[in-house]
């Protein structure tokens, strides 16, 4: 590996680490019992406990610090995501679309299997 291409592999590494270790996730509506379900591709997902209001899960992107939700019904994300983000998370609530309102149905929160 060339010296220019590890050294910028390291400092990738270093600023992912450090976004990660900053990052806690924050309920800027009101202060709800999140929990963490899935993460994948620097994108954390969070399920509230208490299961109150419209199915939904709310959404952190690591990288860009954006956080924003996903309706489970619709299909619909709001935030501030990136045109190469919203992609992926689309593709990830297609493939975990059952398994989401299931959760919420049964109001039984489980950790979901790793995602690429």
């Amino acid at each position: 590996m060339d010296w220019l291409e590890r050294e910028h592999m390291l400092e990738y590494a270093r600023r992912t680490i450090e976004k990660k270790a900053q990052s806690c996730y924050i309920d800027k509506t009101e202060n709800k019992s999140m929990v963490k379900i899935a993460e994948f591709c620097d994108i954390e997902v969070f399920m509230d406990s208490e299961f109150d209001g419209n199915p939904s899960v709310e959404i952190n992107y690591l990288d860009d610090n954006v956080q924003g939700s996903l309706q489970l019904l619709e299909g619909t994300i709001l935030g501030d995501f990136s045109k190469y983000v919203l992609p992926v998370i689309t593709a990830w609530y297609e493939e975990n679309k059952n398994l989401l309102i299931k959760m919420w149905t049964d109001h039984k929160i489980e950790m979901i299997p790793d995602w690429e």
